[in-house]
């Protein structure tokens, strides 16, 4: 039999007490990561020479139990590790003996909770008999790094190779430093031999400084710190003045409409010219040819660096319809035919009006093309382009200028070369605004969040972070993709859920003129999933999302109220359940239950269901039933909805007071309040009965034949067990069978409610139907909390 087996891994008890074991287990089996089922190999041998155990004549199976986390420790007389005190316990049994094989041999399948993201598994593996007794038990330690599984049986410790690289640099290091020391010490005797020579430069420039300073006393010379003022006088000044004319017919209406004046820019038709408050008088600026710049552009990195960092434009996309090849050429105005560019559809425009665009140039198919009523142009953007600029991405702002009618937006082929047309409604003046202040603004606050729709972009790939374009990945080797790009205004705040991917990163934001302001998160790993919550800065404008296929959709949140917290704010919600409360019922991203409640009660859910189990029934053989659910030993309140799954397994029975039989309803109750208070003793527990099904419901009549009873019988009978069972437990109760609103005999109510998995489901309620009963699971929440 073991010649058949291959990656076999031997367990000899006699050879563990002189020294151990160590495994590099990645032949032996795929541990990634969360792996769900690894097959594990184990021959079993006693003695010196190796004697085969004989599992099925001394009746043994397998067994392992230890926790998962993080250790703090080795323990001092060097068995094992001290564990932190959030490590988790796991426990796995064949008790059914399937896995037990000749020759020693016992082959198990682990649950995925053995193999940690983070952290060791520490514990024990060894065998029992049938009735419990420990034959041989060896401790064992595991974890995953760098992607390679290692395991260790009775070897209390691990060496990595960075240990050992780490190791052999102390010594590097100590020499570097010496080497560095002398270095100093050459320098500064340098810096001393050339002190003298410095002294002698340093009285010749004060003698020259007390010269200019003669002359700027004797013919009133204006100082540096004179002339900044100035400036800042200058900055605020401009500052003031809206990028967007307020239009006059007559200098006198004008005049009589601010006779004290008014900060900004104005415009009088009857001549055609620009006028600005000075002095105390409305001061002719000469003609209009723009939004105050006399190129037609109002180019943000023409103004001075504080000014460009405290104007905030807000914006409204502008649809960019069509995709004709060729370009709009500046030097003929009209459309040539080229296989490396294409052009929009007409888009109409008034003078005055600005805008942002983000797209590419390329040589006279510039980014922007503006066109007369009789079709002649009157300018495009970018004007003045070095050689380099010729072929670039561009993003900048502009005005429409006097005359124009429609615009053409000309982008050239390619990857990554896309296309976004924004129309500026208004700025504002933002100055030394930092998300800190939002952040003490919302102190002590907690959000009332809104999903935010993404779309995906059309062909695989992701948004290269430093420059904005989108990375096209043909092949799809990379496994990503990214998602529209979206507009977002200053002090917004956000929750992101996904998984970034190397370069890939989670999320980018841009300001207004395409320039990275911040990336997340930025660190070049490996997959991983983050739930983030982040806050658009004073000059961010746009924002980009990236996912990694191989890991859940991405979901965006925008916070759209700010209350106060609630006494429960803070607290931990561990929802057990069947497929009622499963996320992946509905889909992912579509909200149940336990979304509306979370976000009722601002409290943290922590979703422990799964489809298709119960008190008794387990989804295919994976012993997923409640009392073996994985739960966090942190919670706040345990909630446990369900299931009539269990009246679907063979043997299955309702049971009475004492009775442990776990195909019994009341056994399998007894075993998953016994598992929960076995990881957490004073954890507050609540039951919720199932809430009617198509099947099980009390207008439901027709006969269940596996129980020999009528469906509304077995309903009844289901429920009066489990209220019996919470009464004599002293645990709250919440009956949704009789109390939920929901009636599934009623075939418009199904049509409207239920149809949760498909157009015939008449078992699960849709995201609507859960509304109907979500708000009296969370006022039984709130009482357990």
């Amino acid at each position: 039999m073991a010649n058949e087996i291959s990656n076999l891994i031997t367990f000899n008890t006699y050879k563990f007490e002189r020294g151990g074991l160590l495994v590099d287990m990645f032949n032996q089996f795929n541990a990634r990561v969360g792996d769900q089922g690894t097959e594990l190999a184990i021959q079993w041998e006693t003695s010196k020479t190796g004697t085969k155990i004989n599992l099925k004549e001394r009746e043994l199976h397998f067994f392992a139990a230890g926790s998962v986390g993080q250790y703090l420790e080795k323990l001092e007389d060097g068995t094992g590790f001290k564990m932190s005190a959030d490590a988790s316990t796991v426990e796995w049994e064949d008790k059914d003996e399937a896995g037990s094989l000749d020759d020693g041999i016992t082959v198990v399948k682990l649950p995925k909770q053995f193999f940690p993201q983070k952290g060791i598994f520490f514990g024990y593996f060894g065998l029992k008999d049938r009735q419990g007794n420990v034959f041989t038990s060896v401790n064992v330690w595991f974890r995953v790094l760098g992607g390679v599984p290692t395991m260790g049986a009775a070897i209390p410790y691990f060496v990595t190779e960075f240990d050992e690289v780490l190791e052999r640099c102390n010594g590097k290091i100590v020499d570097a430093l010496a080497e560095l020391r002398e270095k100093y010490q050459a320098e500064v005797k340098k810096n001393e031999d050339m002190a003298s020579e410095t002294r002698k430069q340093l009285s010749a420039l004060a003698d020259t400084i007390e010269s200019i300073n003669a002359k700027i006393k004797a013919n009133d010379i204006a100082t540096k710190t004179e002339l900044e003022k100035v400036e800042r006088s200058i900055t605020t000044t401009l500052s003031q003045i809206s990028m967007q004319p307020e239009a006059f017919e007559t200098v006198t209406a004008l005049q009589s409409a601010y006779p004290n004046g008014k900060a900004g820019l104005f415009l009088v038709t009857e001549n055609n010219h620009q006028y600005v408050y000075i002095n105390h008088t409305w001061k002719d600026c000469g003609p209009f040819v723009g939004a105050g710049l006399l190129d037609k552009s109002v180019n943000v990195n023409k103004l001075s660096q504080a000014l460009q960092d405290s104007l905030v434009p807000t914006v409204e996309e502008v649809p960019i319809t069509g995709q004709w090849s060729g370009y709009v050429s500046i030097k003929t105005g009209h459309n040539v035919d080229n296989d490396d560019t294409y052009y929009s559809d007409a888009i109409p425009v008034t003078p005055g009006e600005v805008y942002l665009v983000n797209g590419t140039t390329y040589f006279d198919a510039r980014t922007v093309i503006l066109w007369d009523a009789k079709e002649n142009i009157v300018g495009y953007f970018p004007q003045s382009l070095t050689d380099k600029e010729l072929d670039s991405k561009q993003a900048f702002m502009f005005a429409i200028p006097q005359g124009a009618v429609t615009m053409y937006i000309n982008t050239k082929k390619g990857n990554g070369n896309e296309r976004h047309l924004y129309k500026v409604k208004n700025f504002n003046r933002v100055q030394n605004a930092t998300t800190d202040f939002v952040s003490s603004v919302v102190n002590g606050k907690q959000a009332k969040y809104q999903q935010v729709k993404l779309t995906k972009c059309n062909n695989d790939g992701y948004w290269q972070y430093q420059y904005g374009y989108y990375q096209s990945d043909p092949t799809g080797e990379n496994k990503v993709v990214g998602y529209n790009q979206l507009s977002v205004k200053p002090f917004e705040t956000y929750r992101i859920k996904g998984n970034s991917y190397y370069e890939a990163n989670l999320y980018n934001l841009y300001d207004f003129a395409g320039r990275l302001i911040e990336s997340f998160p930025n660190n070049n790993l490996d997959a991983q999933f983050y739930d983030q919550t982040f806050t658009v800065p004073y000059n961010g404008a746009f924002l980009k999302v990236n996912q990694h296929k191989d890991g859940p959709e991405v979901t965006l949140e925008k916070v759209v109220e700010w209350h106060d917290k609630s006494p429960i704010a803070d607290k931990k919600w561990v929802a057990i359940g069947d497929s009622w409360t499963a996320a992946n019922t509905l889909g992912n991203t579509v909200a149940n239950y336990t979304n509306y409640v979370a976000d009722r009660l601002g409290v943290t859910m922590i979703n422990a269901a799964i489809g298709g189990t119960g008190y008794v029934a387990q989804n295919g053989n994976y012993e997923d039933q409640f009392y073996n659910r994985q739960i966090p030993a942190d919670g706040d309140a345990y909630t446990i909805f369900g299931s009539f799954n269990d009246v679907f397994v063979d043997g299955f029975k309702f049971g009475d007071v004492g009775d442990t039989d776990i195909k019994s309803l009341w056994g399998g109750m007894k075993a998953t309040l016994d598992h929960i208070w076995s990881i957490k003793d004073n954890a507050a527990v609540g039951i919720i009965a199932p809430g009617p099904w198509g099947a099980f419901n009390p207008q439901n009549e027709n006969n269940w034949d596996k129980l020999n009873m009528k469906a509304n019988e077995v309903g009844e009978q289901y429920v009066s067990t489990m209220k019996k069972f919470a009464d004599y437990y002293s645990l709250p109760f919440l009956d949704l069978y009789h109390q939920s609103g929901l009636r599934p005999w009623d075939a418009s109510f199904v049509a409207k409610y239920y149809h949760g998995t498909s157009d015939t489901d008449n078992t699960h309620p849709n995201t609507n139907g859960h509304k109907l009963f979500a708000s009296k699971i969370a006022d039984f929440v709130n009482k357990l909390l």
